[in-house]
Parts: structure tokens; sequence; C-alpha cells
């Protein structure tokens, strides 16, 4: 009796050894590649989601700095030509001319040189109130403009390439409102202008480094040529 129960107890292990392989182990182990097939999608789908997201980020900055860059051809240069109307009117047109201040940029920071006399005729345009409205109305203009591109909301690359150098030569006219109340205040009051500013001028040096250095290379070149032409054409008449 106590053998056959043995028994029983050895053959009901058996079955349910052979239950569990025919149905527990290949059903869990469906149940787990079914789980990691789903992860991967999962994985890929979120990878899906954010390469879609920066495409979409990206076409939003650039469309962005498409829009600004109408607003700066249409609006912000109007003004400039209205300032620049006015002051020519007032005969006070003088106190911008080109480099009326003379300025260098060190460590991102603009300093100007001789600065005292040329405070007396700034004092002239900001005390004439219809002047320094329309110059407030210009310089918060270009303020809201560049806050775009200084805050990286807007590809500033896409509006450098249209109005970079309208922007710069605009700016430096003004450079010195621009800049004094900084100067002279704790507020910046116009720090995303010289930010940009800053940003755009040296990438126009930048620029123009490469670009005379293309043509440095190019000249030394065309040189070497001719020398060696000379020298095979003197080689070649003295084998003659």
């Amino acid at each position: 009796m106590e053998q056959e129960t043995v028994q029983l107890i050895l053959t009901t292990k058996d079955w349910f050894e052979m239950a569990y392989f025919i149905t527990g182990g290949p059903v869990l182990a469906t149940i787990a590649a079914v789980g990691l097939y789903q992860l991967n999608l999962m994985k890929e789908q979120i990878k899906s989601d954010r390469e879609i997201f920066k495409i979409n980020s990206i076409r939003e900055s650039i469309k962005l700095a498409n829009e600004q860059c109408n607003i700066y051809l249409t609006t912000i240069i109007q003004k400039a030509d209205n300032l620049d109307s006015l002051l020519e009117k007032k005969k006070m047109n003088y106190v911008f001319e080109k480099n009326h201040i003379p300025y260098t940029i060190e460590k991102d920071k603009i300093k100007f040189e001789n600065l005292n006399e040329k405070l007396k005729k700034l004092a002239v345009i900001i005390n004439d109130k219809e002047v320094a409205k329309e110059i407030l109305s210009l310089l918060n203009s270009i303020e809201s403009f560049s806050n775009n591109f200084t805050s990286k909301v807007a590809d500033d690359d896409t509006a450098y390439k249209a109005v970079g150098k309208t922007f710069t030569d605009t700016v430096e006219r003004y450079i010195s409102l621009v800049v004094l109340p900084e100067n002279s205040a704790k507020t910046k009051y116009y720090k995303n202008i010289i930010e940009l500013f800053l940003l755009w001028k040296n990438r126009q040096e930048q620029e123009n480094l490469e670009k005379e250095l293309q043509e440095d290379i190019k000249n030394l070149k065309e040189k070497t040529e001719r020398i060696d032409k000379s020298r095979k054409e003197k080689i070649k008449s003295m084998g003659t």
C-alpha cells in the first residue's frame, strides 16, 4: 500500500511537470516574447514621437523667424526711415553720422572712445520730444524683434541670412542710444538688441575673415602658378 502511494505521488508529479511544460512553460515564454515585442514597439514610438517633435519645433522656429523678418522689413525699416527723415528735417542727422562714436567690442562688451564730447550732442536729440518719441518707437520694436532670437524661440540663422546686415547697420547707427542706458542704469533696457548685435556682428567679422583668407589662398596659388610657369619657360629656353 505504501509503495503504491509513493508510486502515485511520483506519477502525479510527472503529470504536473508534463502539464507545466505543455501549457505553462510555452505560454509564459510566449507572453514574455509578446511583452518584449510591445516594449520595443513603445521605445520606437517614443523615439519617433521625439523626432516628430524635434522636426515640428524646427519648422515652427523657422516659421517664426520668417514672420519676424517680415515685420523687420516692413514695420521696423519704415520706422528707421521715418526717424532718419525727421533727423534730417531738424538738421540733427549729423549726430548719428557713420562712426559718430567710435567703439570697440571686448569680451562681449561694447566700449566707447572719446565719449564725453559726444554726450552733449546726444542730449540735444533726447531733449527733443518728437525725436525722442521716434527713437523709442524704433528701439522698442528692435528690442522686441531681438528677443525672439536671443530667447532661441525663433531660428536666428534664418533671420541672419535675411536681415542680418541691415540689422547690424541700423543698430550701429544708433549704438550710443542702445548702449548708454545700459551703462548708466541698473536696468538693462536693450539687452536683447545688444546680445543679438554682438552675435551677428561677430558672425559677420568671422565671415569676412574667412573670405579674406580664401582670397589670400587664391592669390598665393595664382602667384605660385605664375612662378612655376616662368621657371619652366626659363628651363625650356636654356635647353634650346
